[in-house]
Parts: structure tokens; sequence; C-alpha cells
């Protein structure tokens, strides 16, 4: 592919099965002077094997984002932060919430509602991650039980996140965003 054609309108479909989401992306030039950092590894990334490489490091990821939910699930802060990078740019982004920037505001976003919040359990649905070089793509259905008057209800919402590769061959959380959220009747599947 030419670098004009690459620079030019791309869609990419991140959830294979539905809900599918497209995201476009404008034609973005990047300042010459600026290095992108996603077209060589970090330093003292190792490389992957070429065979596999592709599989083994996305199911890496999905086990990831499950070991992320699970420690949300059992209130445990400090597993949530093992799993955030702790660069100065890391994002969490809720629909409704102010913005998190960097690993302290989001682990004290995070300690707030554990402390205050309603919420039963969050399960990652239907996980797809893609790993392109040192970042992996995640894209998944985040199903959402909390308390209310009326008893526990349920909803879902899409949720996505970014990955990047570590030196000593993890990979470490540098964004998650959800999306707006619909209230959904809730019949014990998914769906």
């Amino acid at each position: 592919m030419t670098p004009a054609a690459s620079r030019g309108l791309a869609i990419a479909t991140l959830l294979a099965a539905p809900p599918v989401i497209y995201l476009l992306a404008a034609e973005l030039t990047p300042p010459a002077a600026v290095p992108d950092p996603w077209k060589s590894p970090p330093p003292g990334a190792k490389p992957l094997p070429a065979d596999d490489a592709p599989d083994a490091a996305a199911e890496t990821v999905e086990r990831l984002v499950r070991g992320y939910y699970d420690a949300i699930n059992a209130r445990n802060v400090d597993a949530v932060g093992e799993a955030w990078s702790s660069n100065p740019d890391t994002l969490a982004q809720h629909a409704g919430w102010p913005e998190a920037r960097g690993r302290d505001a989001i682990l004290g976003e995070y300690r707030r509602e554990v402390a205050t919040g309603t919420w039963e359990k969050l399960e990652p649905r239907d996980i797809r991650a893609r790993v392109l070089g040192p970042r992996a793509e995640v894209a998944f259905v985040e199903r959402v039980s909390f308390r209310t008057d009326g008893g526990v209800r349920t909803f879902r919402r899409v949720a996505t996140q970014v990955w990047t590769a570590m030196p000593h061959g993890t990979f470490r959380l540098v964004m998650h965003r959800t999306l707006p959220t619909v209230l959904l009747p809730d019949g014990g599947g998914d769906p």
C-alpha cells in the first residue's frame, strides 16, 4: 500500500459479530519530525514468533482483559492498578463521566466508585483482540449489573481498550472507554 493510500479514509471493523462498530479515521498527516511510536517496538521489546504470534498474543490480551475484570469485581484496587500503564497519558472514560488521565487519576476514580458505587458485577463478553505490533486493540460488550431500589438491573455497553507491549513480555492497559449506555431488559442471555 502506498503512503498516500494509507493516509486516506480508513474503516476498521472492531467486532466480527453484532454489535459491529465501524471507526472512521479522517486523513491525518503527522508532522515529519514526530516519529510514529507504532512503527517500531518499544526499546527492549521481544519480537513475537512469526507462526502463531497474532493468535497467541491476542489470547494473552483476552486473558488480561478477563483478569482485569476479575480484579474489578473483587474490588481489588492494587490488582486493577497493576493492569494500567504508568504512562501519564493513560486514559479512562465512561460515557457521561469526566475523563481520567494518568494512572493515579484513574485509580482515584475507581476507589470512589468502589466506596460509593451500586454496581454488583461487570463482565466482559464477546472479547475481540487484535494485536498490531506492540499495540493490542480490544473491543467487547460490557455487561453491568447494579443495585436499584427495585432490585438488580442489568445493562450492556460497548467497551474498547488499548493495551501496549511491555519489555518484560506482557501488556499494560493505556486506554479504556465505554460508549453511551442503553438499559436493556435482561432475559439472562447475551444480547
